[in-house]
């Protein structure tokens, strides 16, 4: 499989509350460490046994050395990661209530936003059996790569912004969460799962979506079933647990659903991994503090409901 996305260096900041307009909070601690939507899910990918490609692009700078040296230390190929001369590697600023589990995130693209069409015109994308991409690089690279791929794509349309005809077009799956599938449908945000199911059936897209709901697990949607009887919606619990860190949860979410998809698992037990996953990833501080191996998602899964 193969990853086309972002690649940050992370900055988190461990308080007892998030912060108000205005407002100046002393941090508990800070920890720095590797992320980026696009490399957070290949970590996933890879933690959790896949073969994993990544194409991006960092900067000619100490955290680009960084963050390629522990793509590689968890197999996965950067061969495909571009180092751009005279531009800063991405970072993230993460607000983390500790208390809460919750997070506020800022974004600086540096090297990302250069990742350019021709970069991802590679044999990795165009052999894939799974291209999974999102929308932290520019969107005109991401249907670059969508329209290059052979293979199934897994569009993870976050951090939500419109999106061209031609990539929704080309896109197999599209991972949301409930306030993404707002902008995707031009509808009000979801107050839960059965809204969302309300919100799918109106829209009628044409290729699978998932939405994901945190601890509510999440909902699979398939306009070509599998088989006859198969339902066109199928709802998929989360693990009950107390989670210490949500941060990256859904970007694992992402690689695992598409590490089983590269297997060749259905779209709902793919799901079912994927929920499990990422409800064990919220165990350990950071966005790549506690990735599953597969073998933990699969005895996790046994005492998965349904």
């Amino acid at each position: 499989m193969a990853v086309v996305g972002s690649l940050n260096r992370d900055l988190t900041l461990v308080l007892d509350r998030l912060p108000g307009p205005g407002e100046t909070l002393l941090a508990q601690r800070a920890l720095r460490g590797s992320g980026g939507k696009g490399a957070n899910q290949a970590a996933a990918a890879a933690v959790a046994g896949a073969r994993v490609s990544m194409i991006g692009a960092v900067g000619d700078d100490e955290a680009g050395a960084s963050m390629l040296a522990d793509l590689r230390s968890l197999g996965v190929d950067t061969s495909g990661v571009s180092t751009i001369a005279g531009e800063h590697s991405g970072g993230a600023t993460i607000l983390l209530d500790a208390a809460r589990a919750e997070n506020m995130i800022v974004v600086d693209p540096g090297a990302n936003a250069a990742l350019q069409a021709d970069d991802v015109g590679v044999a990795a994308v165009r052999e894939a059996s799974v291209l999974l991409t999102q929308l932290e690089t520019p969107v005109e690279t991401v249907l670059a790569a969508a329209l290059r791929a052979t293979g199934t794509v897994v569009l993870n349309a976050a951090p939500y912004h419109e999106l061209p005809d031609e990539l929704l077009g080309r896109a197999d799956v599209v991972v949301v969460n409930q306030s993404e599938l707002a902008g995707l449908a031009g509808a009000p945000e979801p107050g839960s799962l059965a809204d969302a199911e309300a919100i799918l059936g109106d829209l009628e897209p044409h290729y699978a979506v998932i939405v994901t709901a945190g601890a509510d697990g999440a909902l699979v949607y398939q306009p070509h079933r599998p088989a006859r009887t198969a339902p066109r919606f199928t709802r998929v619990p989360a693990l009950t647990l107390t989670p210490l860190d949500s941060t990256g949860a859904g970007d694992c979410f992402c690689g695992v659903l598409a590490a089983w998809l590269a297997r060749g698992a259905g779209l709902v037990d793919a799901t079912r991994a994927a929920c499990v996953a990422a409800s064990l990833s919220t165990l350990a501080l950071g966005a790549r503090g506690g990735l599953p191996d597969r073998a933990r998602i699969e005895r996790a899964l046994t005492g998965l409901p349904g």
